[in-house]
């Protein structure tokens, strides 16, 4: 009997038999190929080449290339196949890994968010798009319409299922 094969966690991945690598920080990998490029700002480099240089692979440097030339730091020559030339930028770029700080999603304040305000309770018939009306269901001493709009501001999925036929989509389309 074998054992079954295990993929290694994430970061730990072998690039190059027999080399051990670990996750590079952001912006690392960006900056090591324009050392790569800068070490001679003359030579038409492809991707395939510096990933195999660095021992990475040549789809991130292919990224890391796109995004240098984007930023200025380094210059397409060849389109087959792609190939890359150094810019004046890309010595600098070479220096240190530039990182874009995170923008923050909500404001930073001392006191933590509220919960949402619980919704209403909802007992009588609700008109769907169509016009139809629904008419809600108890589920755990809740309406079902209810219980759907509170997981809904409380930004919690539901999953519904069942035979067709049993008011899956009518209660969607009530809530």
């Amino acid at each position: 009997m074998s054992t079954p094969a295990t993929t290694p966690d994430h970061g730990t991945a072998l690039a190059v038999p027999g080399a051990t690598t670990t996750r590079l920080r952001n912006g690392e990998l960006r900056r090591m190929v324009a050392e790569q490029l800068a070490k001679d700002p003359t030579a038409a480099l492809t991707p395939g080449t510096i990933a195999r240089r660095l021992g990475k692979s040549s789809g991130a440097v292919g990224n890391a290339l796109v995004t240098l030339e984007a930023l200025g730091q380094a210059r397409p020559v060849g389109t087959k196949p792609v190939s890359y030339r150094a810019t004046d930028k890309t010595a600098d770029a070479a220096k240190t890994a530039t990182v874009a700080p995170r923008t923050p999603t909500a404001p930073a304040s001392s006191a933590p968010t509220p919960p949402p305000a619980p919704t209403a309770l909802v007992t009588r018939p609700v008109r769907r798009p169509n016009g139809q009306m629904y008419h809600p269901r108890k589920l755990s001493g809740l309406s079902d319409v209810t219980a759907l709009r509170r997981l809904r501001a409380a930004g919690v999925s539901a999953l519904m299922y069942g035979p067709p036929g049993t008011g899956k989509t009518s209660v969607v389309e009530a809530t």
